[in-house]
């Protein structure tokens, strides 16, 4: 785990975690009794490279901008 970032999306609390493989995993954590619930792995970095801790989400919280050292990726979250 490189980077860490959530959002509240229809009424559930969503973790974007960025790895150092590259991957954003999305957890639903909804705490007890539900816990976490990881629901998507995606490659954004096309190299492999680990993701920065700085992720950023756009103004209309559509997207989610990450980064490594050599790109920038957007990231849809709305699935």
């Amino acid at each position: 785990m490189t980077s860490v970032t959530s959002y509240v999306y229809n009424g559930y609390c969503v973790a974007f975690i960025g790895t150092k493989s590259g991957r954003l995993k999305k957890i639903r954590v909804d705490g007890p009794p539900h816990g976490g619930v990881q629901y998507e792995t995606m490659l954004v970095i096309k190299d492999g490279s680990p993701i920065l801790r700085d992720m950023a989400f756009s103004l209309d919280h559509n997207y989610l901008y990450v980064m490594s050292e050599k790109q920038v990726s957007k990231a849809t979250h709305t699935h």
